[in-house]
């Protein structure tokens, strides 16, 4: 029932909150224990995350104010998943329509989202929920930038062929969560 599923979110919420903070990723614990009540609306969420010291040595105050563009709604994307997808694939964001994630490398054991490198993955993964940790806030991207990321990295033969989200390379992820 819809208030059984509702109730299974809330916990695995709970459950990555209690874990951000035991493994250093306090401030994302504290925001998603904030933004709660809008997270429990949807089936799954991917979430890149900074380590708490890296919020407060440099770069935070970016992260901070822009937090909701680092979090995926309607879809737990794990370390497997990520290297599935194709660069170029469009991961839509809390921030709002036009302010997009887009996979922008993806070769051996790297991935990269908004060409960062993902410092950790699956920092935390349960049944409804995986967080990433980064190095730095994920930059804004044009369109201009995707193109030449997504073309650059197909000519590389680089992974994500077929990937659950499909073959298009340009395609954003607009299906409802794993």
């Amino acid at each position: 029932s819809a208030a059984t599923a509702a109730s299974v979110v809330r916990i695995m919420i709970r459950d990555a909150i209690a874990r951000l903070r035991d493994r250093g990723y306090g401030f994302m614990a504290l925001a998603m224990r904030v933004q709660l009540a809008e997270l429990e609306r949807f089936a799954n969420l991917t979430l890149f995350a900074l380590d708490d010291p890296a919020i407060f040595v440099g770069g935070g105050h970016d992260y901070v104010s822009a937090v909701r563009f680092h979090i995926v709604p309607n879809h737990r994307l794990t370390r497997a998943d990520l290297h599935r997808l194709r660069p170029g694939t469009v991961l839509p964001t809390l921030a709002g329509e036009g302010q997009s994630l887009v996979v922008t490398h993806c070769a051996n054991d790297d991935v990269r989202i908004n060409y960062i490198p993902i410092k950790e993955p699956d920092v935390v993964v349960n049944s409804r929920i995986a967080v990433h940790g980064v190095y730095v806030p994920l930059p804004r991207l044009h369109l201009a930038d995707l193109a030449v990321a997504s073309a650059t990295d197909q000519t590389n033969g680089t992974c994500g062929v077929g990937g659950p989200f499909g073959d298009c390379a340009s395609s954003a992820i607009t299906s409802p969560g794993e």
